[in-house]
């Protein structure tokens, strides 16, 4: 209930929260991170030619590139990024093109006048009227020139002016013809200009597929060989000395690429009329080259450690979650179950993003108070229709035939619906103590350390209840002991407080507490160091295991331990500490590892409940792990 009422509160913040989008481009780091401090030394260093910053897709090797760039710029950067959306993949010379249309492209084509490869020019009005201007003016004082040799001055002006400009009507006659003509003649001039210097460029560059027009006498080779002389050309000319390539390793035959840049690189240092050094820096899988190739291959390697895994995403997305006010809206539990599929910060961004849209468009039609109606009358339901009287029932077959009821022949108690009855609330007090009577009463085998799954097991049962009918009696899943279900009974018993039965039970399902004498090895049977998934409780094979090295038992086991028993809840960089220990216990130390950081706590039985870090108390429960490869020393105080 306590979740419920969370998340209808968050609802109900979040519809005046301004939302904090994150963009998915790559960002500025540190100016004194250690990976550009790396790379300026690559940079600086004159035998250096070709770079890796190599990590896995996400790692930030764009931020790193992108940073450095805007700290130096000093340097002219090329960048190359490709991207292949063809499933149908793409081969080496379209690849090749694509890189060569980067490079060309990256350039006002009037800086590389004898390119054959020129970019199609926007026709500028101004600069076309001047053109025009100047031919139209060249061409009028070329007839001037022929009609003064031609024709003497002084005796030719007054026949001139008499014929042409005699009275008023016949000035505006000829000037209005004279007007007439130019503006034929211009308009005329500025369809062949259009048509002669527009057209000729169009057609110089066509890089598209297989429409590279020029040099046809050239048919072998790569790309990158047909037109190493314009790639040369474009380093004597500019002043670019940095090539930025990005993406290539998402190309199958991208070794080949890689390759052949590299013997592009070396030309163009050992070329004599480029007056510059020009460094390539990829940026690349780890993977691309393996063992010695990566070091023959380049000449300085940059490994990029990622900000952000699978075992560290969900602390970054609940801290991303909180920043737009969304921590409420979603169960720990699922946030944890998602995150372990995210290892890429642009991914983590887009789900934010797309995450705080939804839920604030969606928002104003969410009403929470009908899950709570709900929620209230599931338990009442389950009370009317679940309580046995004395604990609940596990399920109804199809007939209406009850399971795990007093009214059933096999299967009378079932632990995992009783468990659950407490865990999730359903059940109150009264039904509590009623559940764990019928448990230690029913379940519990202090003889043979088991605690059943549910007893009778199953052996003649008219309904089928699935494959369990399968496993012979009190063997495994029928009436044995499925060790994740008494997990879920021992985390019962600590949320009621019954904290010394917990713990006895936890010592009595620790594998090592079967297997400290021989004779109780001979009885288990399998590792003494791993935790059996099911022990039987059968006479032929009382105690024996079986499935070990299933996770699902152990990680239960694990977290009943630590988190439930020694009370150690990390979140994040958060610690808390909460523990419920047996009243045996006046304290215990645990110590704890966080990164280059050792922390050793201590937790201690007294008159008060306090918090001591490094001797100071502190406020709040919640401890904030930091960094600072020191040794703290944790003390809490428990009430007795």
């Amino acid at each position: 209930m306590g979740n419920e009422v969370k998340k209808q509160k968050a609802n109900e913040e979040l519809e005046n929260e301004e939302i904090q989008f994150y963009n998915l481009a790559p960002n500025e780091i540190d100016a004194e991170n250690v990976y550009l401090r790396a790379l300026d030394y690559a940079m600086q260093d004159i035998n250096i030619h070709n770079i890796a910053i190599t990590g896995k897709n996400g790692a930030g090797k764009s931020s790193v590139i992108k940073t450095y760039e805007n700290l130096h710029p000093e340097h002219k950067y090329v960048n190359i990024s490709l991207a292949d959306f063809n499933k149908n993949g793409q081969d080496k010379n379209q690849i090749e093109r694509s890189i060569l249309e980067q490079f060309f492209y990256t350039i006002n084509s009037n800086k590389i006048p004898n390119s054959k490869f020129r970019r199609i020019k926007k026709i500028q009005k101004k600069s076309t009227i001047k053109g025009i201007a100047k031919i139209c003016l060249l061409i009028v004082l070329l007839v001037i020139a022929i009609f003064l040799i031609t024709n003497p001055l002084e005796e030719n002006l007054p026949r001139i002016i008499e014929k042409y400009f005699s009275n008023l009507n016949q000035a505006i006659i000829t000037i209005s013809s004279a007007i007439l003509a130019v503006t034929i003649v211009v308009y005329i001039l500025y369809k062949l200009y259009e048509k002669i210097f527009v057209t000729t460029e169009m057609s110089n560059l066509k890089l598209k597929k297989e429409n590279i027009e020029l040099n046809k006498d050239i048919d072998t080779g790569s790309v990158f060989d047909k037109y190493l002389d314009e790639i040369i050309y474009f380093f004597e000319v500019t002043k670019y000395d940095v090539v930025v390539i990005e993406d290539i390793d998402r190309f199958e035959n991208c070794s080949e690429i890689f390759t052949e840049l590299r013997e592009m690189n070396k030309i163009i240092n050992d070329c004599e009329t480029i007056n510059k050094k020009v460094k390539f820096i990829f940026a690349s899988r780890d993977d691309v080259f393996v063992e010695k190739e990566r070091t023959k291959f380049f000449d300085f390697i940059i490994p990029i450690i990622p900000v952000i895994n699978s075992s560290n995403s969900k602390e970054i997305l609940i801290d991303k979650l909180q920043e737009n006010s969304l921590e409420g809206i979603l169960e720990s539990e699922y946030i944890k179950d998602i995150a372990w599929y995210i290892d890429d910060m642009r991914t983590l961004n887009n789900i934010i993003n797309e995450f705080s849209n939804i839920i604030k468009k969606a928002n104003k039609n969410i009403d929470c108070s009908s899950f709570l109606e709900f929620n209230t009358k599931l338990k009442e339901n389950l009370n009317k229709k679940a309580w046995d009287g004395d604990y609940f029932i596990r399920a109804i077959f199809d007939n209406g035939d009850k399971l795990g009821s007093t009214e059933s022949s096999e299967c009378k108690i079932d632990l995992l619906s009783q468990s659950f009855a407490i865990i999730s609330e359903v059940a109150n007090k009264e039904q509590i103590k009623s559940i764990l009577t019928s448990v230690e009463d029913e379940l519990v085998d202090n003889n043979i350390k088991v605690i059943k799954d549910f007893t009778m097991p199953f052996k003649k049962s008219l309904n089928i209840p699935g494959k369990i009918m399968n496993y012979p009696e009190k063997f495994s899943n029928n009436g044995g002991q499925t060790t994740k279900y008494t997990s879920f009974y021992l985390l019962a018993l600590i949320k009621v407080g019954y904290y010394d039965r917990a713990y006895q039970y936890f010592q009595m399902i620790n594998p090592i507490n079967r297997s400290d004498k021989k004779e109780k090895i001979d009885k288990y049977q399998i590792e003494p160091y791993v935790l059996s998934e099911n022990i039987s409780a059968a006479e032929a094979f009382l105690g024996q295991g079986s499935f070990s090295w299933l996770t699902g038992a152990a990680s239960w086991f694990y977290r009943i331990g630590i988190e439930e028993i020694l009370g150690f809840h990390k979140n994040g960089n958060i610690l808390k500490l909460e523990p419920k220990i047996p009243i045996a216990w006046d304290n215990f130390k645990l110590t704890y590892k966080y990164l280059n950081t050792t922390y050793k706590i201590e937790v201690i039985k007294s008159e008060k409940e306090a918090l001591e870090i490094d001797g100071k108390n502190q406020i709040s429960n919640k401890i904030e792990l930091t960094n600072d490869k020191k040794v703290h020393k944790i003390k809490l105080f428990i009430k007795k």
